[in-house]
Formats: structure tokens, C-alpha cells, sequence
């Protein structure tokens, strides 16, 4: 007799004004299968026409060596000149790998780009803050 165990993704509750919503999203699992893949993960996905969330199952995740951190898309970046070519060269930037590989590419990525984004605007804001503070002595110098 094989034993089944139930893998649970995080289940939430959320009260909206006229029904309470539950997520039961979980997947079956047998002794033999886990001892196969013990690294195994599930996420949930989003699917923007439906009600219904699609489960992906990764075999082998990728593994994190050092600081982990988790990925958050700035919607202000898609005001940001060269979005699209980041986009493009890190989901384009190797060949024959699947889909969550090539999103953790764009992460990175995006990640590395948007770090060098910030760095320059701080530069900027620096300059900024010496010319302002250049014009504000100048103003004062000639003040009664």
C-alpha cells in the first residue's frame, strides 16, 4: 500500500463585501514520488480572465546561493526608457531552457538594471543638491 501525502500551497482567506473567498489549491503526492524529487516546489500562478489559478510545479528550482530576496516588478519602470530591450535580453539570453529559468533571467536582469538606474539617479540628485545649494549662498551673499 502506498502512502499519499497532500502538499499544501499557502492558503488564504479573503472577505469581500459579498462572499468569503478560500484558496484549496494542493496536489498529491506519494513516499516514492517525494524521495524522487525532494526540492520540489509549487506556486501559484495568476491568470488574469479566470477564477482559477493555475499551479506550476517545479521539479528542480533553482537553488540560491548567499542573500535570497524575492523579486518585485516596479510598474514606475515601464516609464523607464530601455525597459523593453532588459526584458527582451534576459528572457532571449540562452537558448532550450524552460520558462521559469528564463523568468529568473529577467529578474536578474531587471534587478541589475534597475541597481544601476538608482545609482545614477542618486548621482543626479547629488549634482542637483550642490547647485542648489551653489544658487542658495549665491542668493544670500547678495541679500540686504
Amino acid at each position: 500500500m502506498q502512502v499519499v501525502k497532500t502538499i499544501s500551497l499557502h492558503s488564504y482567506l479573503a472577505l469581500t463585501d459579498h462572499m468569503i473567498e478560500e484558496r484549496l489549491d494542493r496536489a498529491l503526492a506519494n513516499s516514492e514520488w517525494l524521495a524522487s524529487f525532494p526540492l520540489a516546489k509549487l506556486s501559484n500562478l495568476i491568470a488574469s480572465h479566470s477564477d482559477h489559478s493555475p499551479i506550476l510545479l517545479d521539479c528542480a528550482p533553482v537553488q540560491r546561493v548567499g542573500r535570497s530576496f524575492q523579486f518585485r516588478f516596479e510598474n514606475n519602470w515601464l516609464q523607464e526608457d530601455g525597459i523593453t530591450e532588459v526584458v527582451s535580453n534576459g528572457w532571449h539570453c540562452e537558448e532550450h531552457i524552460d520558462v521559469v529559468k528564463r523568468i529568473s533571467m529577467c529578474a536578474e536582469s531587471l534587478e541589475n538594471w534597475s541597481r544601476n538606474l538608482r545609482r545614477n539617479r542618486k548621482g543626479d540628485m547629488d549634482r542637483y543638491k550642490a547647485v542648489m545649494e551653489l544658487n542658495r549662498g549665491g542668493a544670500d551673499s547678495h541679500s540686504t
